[in-house]
């Protein structure tokens, strides 16, 4: 997990987002995946993490050119600031943003909807925080237009398995499009787990299947790490 967050931190700096060195008279940089809110303010937002804390950014003169969306999940570098900022549980500095794909579970109950979802390898699945309303994955897969890429988080009714009844089966389904193979890629995927809340009562996590780079099935069980 630290291996690859810290290699999203590091593509945060690479592209200018933030400087990456420390500064004394700053506030000391955190990291953490995040839900993006907009603010009645046109422009403004804050961020609201998945143990539910809310977090202003007052100061955002280093990521002024960044557009908020609605419910957009993100990765961000920042800094407390001791003021505080009424209604919000964290007032902070934004160094860096790094938009991640952002996604829904679905509950697939239809052969035709099964057949519709394409399912091609992954190279590899990690898991990087499960717990509120998110499930935050990291994969690796081979690619030469990232744009044609999709993924989706199902709850397969049409063929169910019953690997461990403590963990809910689920799938991850890679989308590649007619993109070709050309090199590797890192991404951070980010689904809502809302509609599945109810399966998930009273099981430990989940049971993640998805296709490996040999083109079998592979399963990855994923605790919650907090609800």
């Amino acid at each position: 997990m630290r291996k690859t967050v810290l290699f999203l931190l590091a593509a945060i700096c690479a592209v200018g987002f933030v400087s990456c060195t420390k500064s004394d008279n700053r506030p000391s940089q955190q990291i953490s995946f995040v839900t993006v809110h907009q603010r009645a303010v046109a422009g403004d937002y804050y961020f609201e993490t998945d143990t539910r804390k809310t977090i202003y950014p007052s100061d955002k003169s280093q990521v002024a050119s960044y557009e908020a969306t609605e419910g957009q999940r993100a990765l961000i570098a920042f800094g407390l600031l001791d003021e505080p900022v009424d209604r919000y549980d964290y007032n902070a500095i934004l160094y860096g943003i790094v938009d991640i794909y952002t996604s829904e579970v679905r509950i697939v109950g239809s052969q035709e909807e099964l057949e519709e979802l394409p399912d091609a390898s992954l190279l590899q699945v990690d898991n990087l925080q499960f717990g509120g309303d998110w499930l935050t994955l990291g994969v690796i897969y081979t690619f030469a237009d990232n744009k044609k890429h999709n993924f989706h988080l199902i709850v397969n009714e049409v063929e169910p398995q019953s690997t461990d009844s403590a963990y809910l089966d689920v799938e991850l389904r890679h989308d590649k499009g007619d993109d070709t193979e050309n090199a590797y890629y890192q991404n951070y995927i980010s689904f809502n787990i809302h509609a599945i809340k109810p399966l998930l009562e009273g099981k430990k996590g989940i049971n993640l299947r998805f296709k490996d780079d040999s083109g079998q099935d592979a399963y990855l069980k994923i605790d919650r790490d907090f609800e």
